[in-house]
């Protein structure tokens, strides 16, 4: 059922013959141009070079948040005598706090702009960063590991913000240029805690992780809300303010003519449930398990790197004579991370930027899904890798250090991937429901690296690299590359009818969102309703065809489902008003096939039955162009280019 160009989920794309993406198009007579070609136009320069340096801020002081967890949960267990569920449970209260909170945040991104929610987060991160040098206790370095948790759940709708500022060319390669400061920030942040931890402790520690977050709360002036988002939000005066700015910061021309808009403004933005409709729904589900496993696999990297450098020997499933014993006062043989530790944990996690080159170049040239191919099927030859024991820290170095740059190839590819997958008005929550997936691997990860791994060194790798193996899979089952598209857009449909005299106007559904055009009939093809509104931009016409008809109330129904009856209202001397209702009808209810029953009642079904089939197109027994006759009436076939879902 599924075609590739079905699976277009429902946003416009390059090369699509139904829809008109030249530029400079005309549109009644006038020159018009859209945000996307705006964008492009206006290309990569010095804007989007302080918007990199900005936003890297705030994404780099979320990864110091994410790293220092493995530096100082070891260092907490030791000071307070903690059991190790307990240690395992301050990581999984951050990563709890993000999967509770991504959505919300996701929610808030495409409802109240990208900009807003990264400064609401980034703060709350701050509060609970902050609060967490002071925290007394157990209980209160949870509740503050929480606050940082809930915060952190929507920074990553930075690489969003970032995404929409960018021109489709190269966007791969620049999106992943950002991620630089991630890799930065986990460098930065084990640099710190050597100097640091030694003399400080970890609340010094914590303190001075907060500092890049309160630079950015400082600098946040200077990012300016994402167009994209004005114009999905019906605020199309804001938008052209913000790609004029853009225009003289880099000394760029925008395209001559009007702004306009190529998907209609909704009110309702951002819900969880279009993730769930069937053009989306299997990416959903796909880019879930791929973002679980990636995050379930790289911070566990980071979590068994000091759990097995604080061995003393790393291949026993215990910590050895030198743990410190759980319940016990006594703290003097717990083993603290020296200096060799630090270096060898620093080599570890700068596997991200030799990844982050390869991706560099390789995510606009082999395409987003090989590359995450490649990575998974590294991440886990190189985890399986270190089932054999050698007794050698260079050799587990070695293995961490390949292990950790292929999983973050694939985890930064997902960051790519999925901004481009999603249309603007559903790209937070997109984005949102993936970190929290990701999140919920998180928050399991620490139990597997600090619980069960003391237990057994061999079952915990062989959950890292069995959901490796399961990243590698659900990548080959993704049905769309977005290597060299267009930022996504919903389609906008136009009905091209039967009625040839009059002109309808369709209202919005479920699932197809309608232009408030003129709709007038030539023929069932599409290309004469495109003769018909030419400069009609981005419209993609939806026509429907007589299949057959189905019989009157004395005979089996041909269709399962009664969809409204318009007996009385009929006006029989243009029925197609009628039918152009009936339409309306079936496609919020997602029907393929409908039809009008002599009496005005509205059937629709999801499938062709027999019982009307068998009379073929342009059956003797039914009446010419809608109206019934000898207890026959006409069924119709809506024909809707890439509207299919993925299933």
């Amino acid at each position: 059922m599924e075609t590739e160009e079905d699976k277009s989920a429902l946003t416009a794309e390059d090369g699509d013959p139904d829809v008109d993406l030249s530029k400079d198009s005309k549109q009644g007579g006038k020159l018009t141009y859209t945000v996307e070609e705006a964008i492009d136009k206006l290309g990569y320069g010095p804007f989007q070079v302080k918007l990199m340096f900005v936003i890297g801020l705030a994404w780099m002081a979320d990864s110091m948040e994410v790293t220092i967890l493995a530096i100082v949960c070891p260092a907490i267990r030791c000071d307070w005598n903690l059991a190790t569920w307990q240690e395992a449970t301050i990581t999984t209260a951050v990563f709890s706090g993000m999967t509770v909170s991504t959505c919300i945040w996701g929610y808030v991104s495409d409802n109240f702009g990208r900009k807003k929610e990264v400064l609401a987060c980034t703060i709350v991160v701050f509060a609970g960063g902050l609060l967490s040098t002071f925290a007394s206790n157990y209980f209160w370095i949870m509740a503050f590991s929480t606050v940082v948790g809930l915060g952190m759940g929507g920074v990553a709708q930075c690489m969003n913000l970032w995404a929409e500022f960018l021109p489709s060319k190269r966007r791969g390669v620049l999106l992943n240029a950002l991620s630089l400061s991630w890799s930065l920030g986990s460098c930065l942040e084990i640099l710190v805690a050597l100097v640091v931890m030694p003399t400080l402790g970890w609340r010094w520690l914590f303190f001075i992780s907060c500092l890049p977050l309160l630079l950015f709360i400082c600098c946040s002036t200077l990012v300016p809300e994402s167009p994209r988002f004005y114009m999905a939000a019906g605020k199309p005066e804001k938008a052209l303010c913000i790609l004029q700015k853009i225009a003289k910061e880099n000394d760029k021309e925008l395209p001559p003519g009007e702004l306009i808009a190529t998907e209609q403004h909704e009110v309702a933005r951002g819900r969880i449930t279009d993730l769930f409709s069937p053009a989306f729904r299997r990416s959903t589900i796909l880019l879930w398990i791929i973002w679980f496993s990636s995050h379930f696999v790289i911070y566990g990297i980071a979590l068994i790197t000091t759990e097995m450098f604080s061995r003393v020997d790393p291949c026993r499933g215990d910590y050895g004579v030198h743990a410190a014993k759980e319940g016990s006062s006594d703290t003097s043989h717990c083993k603290q991370l020296d200096y060799e530790d630090y270096a060898n944990y620093f080599i570890v996690m700068s596997g991200d930027l030799l990844g982050l080159v390869f991706i560099f170049f390789m995510v606009d040239k082999i395409g987003r899904k090989m590359v995450q191919f490649v990575a998974f099927l590294g991440s886990a030859i190189f985890l399986a890798a270190l089932f054999i024991c050698t007794r050698s820290r260079s050799s587990t170095t070695l293995f961490l250090y390949a292990s950790r740059m292929f999983i973050s190839i694939a985890d930064m590819c997902g960051y790519v991937y999925t901004p481009e997958v999603y249309p603007t008005s559903m790209r937070g929550i997109g984005l949102g429901a993936c970190s929290g997936a990701a999140r919920i691997g998180c928050m399991i990860t620490p139990f597997v690296a600090m619980v069960l791994m003391p237990h057994s060194i061999l079952l915990s790798l062989s959950f890292y690299s069995g959901f490796s193996v399961l990243g590698v899979v659900t990548v080959l089952l993704l049905p769309i590359e977005t290597k060299g598209r267009a930022l996504q857009k919903k389609k906008v449909y136009a009905i091209c009818t039967y009625d040839r005299n009059r002109a309808v106007l369709m209202s919005s559904s479920i699932k197809y969102k309608f232009a408030l055009l003129s709709h007038v009939l030539l023929t069932n093809q599409a290309s004469h309703c495109d003769m018909v509104f030419q400069g009609e931009k981005g419209k993609i016409w939806i026509t429907f065809s007589p299949v057959g008809c189905f019989r009157d109330k004395f005979h089996p129904r041909a269709m399962p489902e009664l969809l409204k009856n318009f007996r009385g209202t009929i006006d029989w001397s243009d029925l197609s008003k009628t039918v152009q209702k009936c339409a309306d009808e079936a496609m919020n209810k997602r029907q393929q096939y409908f039809g009008i029953q002599y009496y005005g009642e509205c059937w629709g079904g999801e499938e062709a039955d027999l019982s009307y089939k068998q009379y073929g197109s342009n059956p003797a027994g039914c009446y010419n162009n809608m109206v019934g006759k000898a207890w026959h009436n006409f069924v119709y076939k809506f024909n809707i280019p890439g509207a299919d879902s993925e299933e």
